[in-house]
């Protein structure tokens, strides 16, 4: 009896010892391929941050059909997130995510502390929509840019080698780390550059979040594509505005010194984000040049929505040796770096 008893605690303990998932029959997927970022259109990289332009969060996935070849370095996470792609509905593990995200998201000839500074945004704003329960597609017009290492490969040609070691660096150098505030994962939206000053989400979208307030950015005039001018005649403006008489404007600023309210010369307004988004400009930093009752031209500065980091403002700091920690506290004050609650 006594030996009985002894085998039997002896296969008891063996049990205690095993992994969760062995016992449970787990069956969890390995993790999937590092990818690394991409060239994009200088002047336009982060213009599909996490948050878009038309106001929705963010959202992105990868799919089971990915045909990505599994020759390069890989770095395993435990998270995944949902992904939604026009072959359906999958996860994806968010270290990969994060990495498809930087292939589209930044230039190759950026620094590495601006990469690594991108790689906790778009891991924290994945955290972020996941246990939420927003959902993340692929849709770059509905959250973060995202490519597969196909269209990388076609994208970069002979430099995506080089992109991707800088894809790699940041993921694993960054690892794991995202923003909290209060404990849980921050709403880290970021955009492509702002002149001066980024914009406040409360000022943009009407919702306050209290490490979201505009802040100081470095980039100015001189930089390649942050100041641009939109000039159109009053037909296109009344066209595209739905009014009867377009000119002159009236530009109204919100606090952050941006379009806060738009006037047509009829009496109609406009947030200063419908505005932008009716005429497709680049930014809610609007201001009037010339006009008079026939055309109208637009002085326009920055790039995205404005708020959270600048994605040229993370460069432009990097070059002058901010290290992406640093980076980050600067654009959402108040935050913390920690691990997934």
């Amino acid at each position: 009896m006594r030996t009985v008893f002894f085998w039997f605690s002896l296969l008891w303990a063996i049990l205690l010892l095993l992994p969760a998932g062995l016992v449970a029959g787990s069956h969890t997927e390995p993790a999937a391929e590092l990818r690394a970022a991409s060239e994009v259109t200088t002047g336009q990289t982060g213009e599909t941050a996490p948050m878009s332009d038309t106001e929705s969060p963010p959202q992105e996935t990868a799919s089971d059909t990915d045909t990505d070849t599994p020759d390069k370095k890989q770095t395993a996470s435990p998270y995944h997130i949902p992904l939604v792609t026009d072959a359906g509905s999958t996860d994806i593990d968010l270290e990969a995510y994060v990495t498809r995200v930087l292939w589209a998201e930044l230039p190759a000839s950026f620094t590495a502390e601006a990469w690594r500074a991108t790689a906790v945004a778009v891991r924290t704003y994945a955290v972020y929509c996941a246990e939420r329960g927003i959902s993340i597609t692929d849709d770059s017009a509905v959250s973060c840019a995202y490519l597969t290492e196909a269209d990388a490969r076609t994208r970069f040609g002979d430099g995506f080698d080089a992109v991707l070691g800088k894809a790699e660096d940041a993921v694993s150098a960054t690892a794991g780390e995202i923003l909290l505030w209060d404990g849980e994962a921050a709403c880290t939206v970021f955009h492509a550059m702002s002149l001066g000053m980024t914009a406040s989400a409360e000022s943009v979208w009407g919702n306050a979040y209290p490490y979201l307030v505009s802040v100081s950015t470095p980039e100015d005039e001189t930089l390649n594509g942050c100041v641009t001018t939109a000039q159109m005649d009053a037909g296109v403006l009344c066209e595209r505005l739905g009014v009867p008489v377009s000119l002159p404007l009236t530009i109204t600023e919100d606090v952050c010194g941006r379009a806060g309210i738009v006037t047509t010369a009829d009496g109609r307004s406009f947030s200063g984000t419908q505005f932008r988004n009716l005429l497709s400009l680049r930014s809610t930093d609007i201001a009037v040049a010339k006009q008079d009752t026939d055309s109208v031209t637009l002085t326009v500065s920055g790039y995205g929505h404005g708020v959270g980091m600048s994605q040229w403002g993370a460069e432009l700091m990097a070059r002058q040796d901010v290290g992406y920690r640093e980076i980050l506290a600067h654009y959402y004050p108040g935050t913390e770096i920690g691990e997934i609650p």
